[in-house]
């Protein structure tokens, strides 16, 4: 089983490198992902294949942005991380998740972003 500084190492690696497979097997089965507002009436998924569709939905809106994590926050059954994406227009958008964390999986993965915020 990973510790929670693993499990947010991988996926880390794993939404850079936009790796489907990967981040869909960090989720438990049931897990849920509450995207940020940005992607409207689907910002939320349940489980593994609507994840995966999530996902896929927000790289294709997202193509070409660059994810820059910074600041995170370990603690007994979830993490909580900073982050920032550089938009290929330039523009950088901030943002942050809250993960609860289950026997080494993403439980649920709470984001949120300030569109169209400078950093």
């Amino acid at each position: 089983m990973r510790t929670n500084e693993e499990l947010m190492d991988a996926f880390a690696c794993a939404w850079s490198g936009q790796n489907l497979d990967e981040i869909v097997g960090l989720f438990k089965e049931d897990g849920v992902f509450f995207a940020s507002s940005r992607y409207g009436s689907r910002s939320r998924a349940c489980g593994h294949e609507e994840i995966r569709h999530l996902t896929k939905s927000m790289f294709k809106t997202d193509d070409g942005a660059v994810l820059e994590p910074s600041d995170r926050m370990l603690f007994e059954g979830g993490a909580f991380c900073r982050w920032r994406y550089v938009l290929p227009n330039g523009s950088i958008e901030l943002g942050c998740d809250f993960f609860q964390i289950e026997n080494g999986l993403v439980a649920l993965k709470d984001a949120y972003r300030k569109i169209g915020s400078v950093a």
